[in-house]
C-alpha cells in the first residue's frame, strides 16, 4: 500500500454521561441524573485521524451480542475507517464508561467499567497489514491482553511500523515493568497523572533515560490548560495552550494524539505538529462529545487562524 496509513489498537467505549450537584464524600448518598450516551474510548484517536484525512484502521474485538456493537461499527463506516482488523466474538462484552460531571465545579470523573478482555488474535497476514502502517497507536493494557503480546509487537515492528503509546496512568504497571514497550516506542503521550507515575521518584531523569534507550522517541507531556511539553533527544519545548472556555474535556487527549500523529505522518516539523495538536485539542473541548475533535484539517487550520494562535515556542531546560 503506497499511501501511508495508521492503525489504532485499543477498545472503543460507550460513554454514559451523568450529572450531580457535587462530588460525593466517602459514604455520602447523592442523586445523579443521566444525560446522554455517546461513543468514545481509545478509538477516538482513529476518528480524529480519519477526519483529518489519514487512512486509518481500527484493530479491535467487539461482542457479537452486545447492543453497542452495531453503533460502533456503523460510526466507523460513516467516518471511512477501515474495519479489516475489526472482529466480533461470542460472549464478549464491550467496554463502557460512566462520566460523572459535577455542576458546582464543572469537573468530571470517569469510571471505567472493566470487563474480561480477550481479543481475537490476528493472523500472519493481518499482522503484516499492521506492520506495514506508518504508525501503530496502542493502549498498553489492551495490547497485553493478546496472547504473547511482546512477540506480537516485535513481529509488527519488523514490518517497519513506528510504535506510538497513549500511556494513561491506568494502562501501564510502571516504567520498569513495561520497559519492553516504552523502549520500543517512537511517540509517547503522557498526561499529568501518567507522567507522575512514569517518572516516580526519578523525576524528569526518567524521561532522559528513556530518550537514551529510545533515541528516536518523541515524548509529549500534556498539561491541559497549561499546554504541553515536548521532549526529544535533542530538543525540549514548552508549548502554550490555546485559551478556550472548555465545555467538556473528554477526548481532548485522544484528539491531541491523533492530530500530532497526523502531522508526523505528513512529515511536518516538530513545532508545527505540536501547535496543530494543541489547537485541535483545545477546539475539541468546546463540544460535549468525546469525538468533538473529529474534523477536517481545514477546520483546525481555520480555528488556528481565527484565534491567532501562533506562539513562539520556548526551549526549556532539559
Amino acid at each position: 500500500m503506497d499511501k501511508p496509513y495508521v492503525v489504532t489498537l485499543g477498545r472503543s467505549v460507550q460513554d454514559e454521561y451523568w450529572e450531580a450537584e457535587h462530588y460525593p464524600m466517602a459514604g455520602e448518598k447523592i442523586s445523579v441524573y443521566r444525560r446522554e450516551k455517546v461513543a468514545g474510548g481509545f478509538s477516538n484517536s482513529a476518528f480524529v485521524m480519519a477526519a483529518l484525512g489519514l487512512t486509518c484502521y481500527i484493530a479491535e474485538t467487539f461482542g457479537a451480542e452486545d447492543e453497542s456493537t452495531a453503533m460502533h461499527q456503523q460510526l466507523m463506516r460513516q467516518q471511512g475507517i477501515k474495519t479489516d482488523l475489526v472482529r466480533t466474538k461470542q460472549g464478549y462484552q464491550n467496554h463502557h464508561c460512566v462520566i460523572l460531571k459535577t455542576a458546582r465545579s464543572g469537573e468530571r470523573t470517569i469510571f471505567s467499567l472493566e470487563q474480561p478482555h480477550q481479543p481475537v488474535p490476528y493472523t500472519e497476514s493481518e499482522l503484516a497489514l499492521i506492520g506495514g502502517a506508518d504508525w501503530l497507536l496502542v493502549n498498553l493494557s489492551d495490547l497485553r491482553c493478546f496472547p504473547h503480546p511482546q512477540k506480537m509487537l516485535d513481529t509488527v515492528l519488523r514490518g517497519g511500523v513506528k510504535l506510538a503509546i497513549d500511556a494513561e496512568a491506568a494502562s501501564f504497571e510502571s516504567r520498569q515493568q513495561d520497559d519492553f514497550y516504552f523502549s520500543r516506542c517512537s511517540f509517547l503521550s503522557l498526561n499529568e497523572f501518567a507522567y507522575q507515575k512514569f517518572c516516580g521518584d526519578s523525576g524528569h531523569r526518567a524521561i532522559q533515560q528513556l530518550l537514551q534507550r529510545a533515541p528516536n522517541c518523541i515524548v509529549a507531556h500534556t498539561l491541559g490548560a497549561q499546554g504541553s511539553r515536548i521532549y526529544t533527544r535533542d530538543v525540549a519545548l514548552q508549548v502554550p495552550a490555546l485559551p478556550v472556555a472548555a465545555v467538556d474535556t473528554t477526548g481532548a487527549g485522544d484528539t491531541y494524539n491523533g492530530a500530532f500523529l497526523y502531522g508526523l505522518t505528513n512529515r511536518w516539523p516538530l513545532e508545527k505538529c505540536a501547535l496543530f495538536a494543541s489547537a485541535a485539542a483545545a477546539r475539541s473541548t468546546l463540544y460535549r462529545d468525546p469525538r468533538g475533535g473529529a474534523v477536517s484539517a481545514q477546520v483546525v487550520q481555520h480555528f488556528i487562524a481565527e484565534r491567532r494562535y501562533a506562539p513562539v515556542l520556548k526551549h526549556i531546560s532539559r
